[in-house]
């Protein structure tokens, strides 16, 4: 259709196509406008088409127990609803985010409506929903009704067992993107300011680096606080040295989500976390939430809402590490393992077997 091929990505097929030239202001507005008025349910819709032909001689060829439509994009819902209505077969339909419910939801309230109605239409012959968390799963109940289960997303095992030497002085890391507006990274850089003024914390006993995509804000509140020696953008790294970078960590640092109304959100770095085997501090959010619940399932860390609990969290962290080296660490290998992908692809085996 229009030059493009169905095997990759629309919406990435057009940005290439209109992109550069520094007016990426305007080809986000296009294609923004695009998504509210055309791209409907997503800008993916093409796929359904050619998807749906495809599964048609697959089944011509071939018995299959389950149809499983996993999203974001909604398109993929669309193509298994039809498969569902041609076939005698059962239909799992998982949600790796909400459709209208999401908590990155950024077109307009009519789109929002004609979206929440197009869900309800589209999964309303699903056998089985699931999700990766409850906080998405209560929001898909109140739509879809009870048949809904939590599948969490998880961890790809480290295969190399060699140990990790710790850095040198007290490192926090920070991996993966900040979500200006939706986390808070302040909180931290607030709390380490008072603990080095109060000289709690030596500045040149300690490290705090984020990795990821360069971010303006997270630079002007280190400058502003006089942080630029400690806290450090390290930028993107190859994933192998980043989950490295994690083991040489003494404290792994997470940023909650802070709007209060939106639970279950989960940084896809969590459970890479928590196969690191270092210590994790959760910060920000109104709770600790599903979070907090599995760092106190798995012993592998804990949450700090507050500045002042960030602190205390901080601090304690720092002394033990100046008495022993490292911070106390408890994590219960046996719990970690059941976020690992082979337990949670168990869990979906299962849940699909239920349904034959």
């Amino acid at each position: 259709m229009l030059g493009f091929t169905n095997q990759n990505s629309y919406t990435e097929q057009i940005k290439a196509r209109v992109g550069g030239g520094g007016r990426s202001s305007v080809v986000d507005n296009l294609m923004r406008a695009y998504q509210a008025i055309f791209a409907i349910p997503d800008t993916e819709w093409p796929w359904n088409r050619s998807a749906f032909q495809t599964a048609q001689t697959l089944f011509a060829d071939g018995y299959f127990d389950a149809i499983l439509s996993s999203s974001p994009f909604p398109t993929v819902h669309r193509v298994a609803q039809r498969l569902k209505g041609r076939y005698p077969i059962q239909w799992v339909a998982d949600f790796r985010d909400p459709w209208s419910q999401s908590h990155n939801y950024s077109l307009p309230w009519f789109r929002q409506r004609l979206d929440r109605w197009m869900e309800e239409r589209t999964i309303k012959t699903a056998d089985l929903i699931t999700t990766v968390s409850t906080g998405f799963a209560d929001k898909l109940v109140r739509i879809h009704g009870q048949k809904v289960r939590v599948i969490r997303n998880g961890y790809q095992p480290l295969t190399d067992s060699t140990t990790v030497s710790l850095s040198e002085c007290f490192t926090i890391s920070y991996t993966g993107t900040i979500y200006t507006g939706k986390q808070d990274p302040n909180k931290v850089l607030v709390a380490l300011y008072n603990l080095l003024e109060s000289r709690k914390i030596s500045r040149d006993r300690i490290a705090l680096n984020f990795y990821g995509r360069y971010d303006n804000a997270l630079q002007q509140t280190i400058e502003r606080y006089g942080l630029g020696k400690v806290a450090l953008q390290k930028g993107n790294l190859p994933r192998e040295e980043i989950r490295e970078r994690q083991r040489a960590s003494h404290l792994l640092l997470l940023l909650q989500w802070e709007d209060p109304n939106e639970r279950g959100i989960f940084p896809l770095k969590f459970y890479e976390y928590l196969n690191a085997g270092r210590p994790i501090l959760a910060t920000g959010g109104a709770e600790a939430g599903e979070i907090g619940a599995i760092l106190d399932q798995t012993c592998a860390g804990t949450t700090a809402s507050t500045i002042p609990e960030i602190e205390r969290a901080l601090l304690q962290a720092y002394n033990a590490y100046l008495k022993q080296g490292t911070p106390d660490y408890h994590g219960i290998q046996e719990a970690i393992a059941s976020y690992s992908y082979v337990e949670q692809a168990r869990l979906l085996d299962d849940a699909i077997r239920s349904l034959l």
